[in-house]
């Protein structure tokens, strides 16, 4: 079990709980490409506390539904947040490379997880400029934490001692 912890993410930040307007925002943001969305909503976050040494990381879409999607939803709201509060992105360190059915699709806490298991890797070139600093993770929304998780053990087993995660709502 020490082990397993010591993959986890080191804390979340959810601006919002994922009800009401805010999961219609989220919707829209993803489903119908209004992803100016994301611009709005950060008008509401007034404060983001996190180290100096940080660096946001959007989940990466699988390379088709990106090309399908047009853009992906968590990297918009990474640059929505560097814009406000001067954290740099990074979209160069982690890669999708299964294409996994989307999460929203699955009810099941397990098949979410399973779902996950393998689907980023680690560009190697990158990894040594992160491994002494935080890495916040981004994605729209936090819900049984199998995405956000998967990515924070990949970039912990390359070293990366601290990782957060960040997301719109929870």
């Amino acid at each position: 079990m020490i082990c397993k912890r010591r993959l986890r993410l080191d804390g979340l930040i959810s601006f919002f709980p994922y009800s009401g307007i805010i999961q219609k925002a989220v919707k829209t943001i993803k489903y119908r490409y209004a992803y100016t969305v994301t611009e709005d909503l950060m008008r509401y976050v007034s404060s983001l506390k996190l180290p100096k040494q940080s660096i946001l990381i959007p989940i990466p879409l699988y390379v088709s539904r990106h090309r399908f999607r047009g853009f992906n939803q968590a990297e918009i709201l990474a640059r929505a947040i560097e814009k406000k509060f001067d954290i740099p992105v990074r979209t160069d360190v982690l890669k999708r490379v299964i294409k996994t059915v989307p999460q929203v699709e699955m009810k099941n806490r397990e098949k979410r997880l399973s779902n996950m298991n393998g689907a980023f890797i680690i560009n190697n070139e990158e990894i040594s400029t992160l491994l002494h600093k935080t890495i916040v993770l981004v994605d729209d929304v936090y819900t049984t934490g199998a995405t956000i998780q998967s990515a924070c053990e990949t970039l912990k087993r390359e070293g990366v001692k601290i990782v957060w995660g960040l997301t719109i709502a929870q």
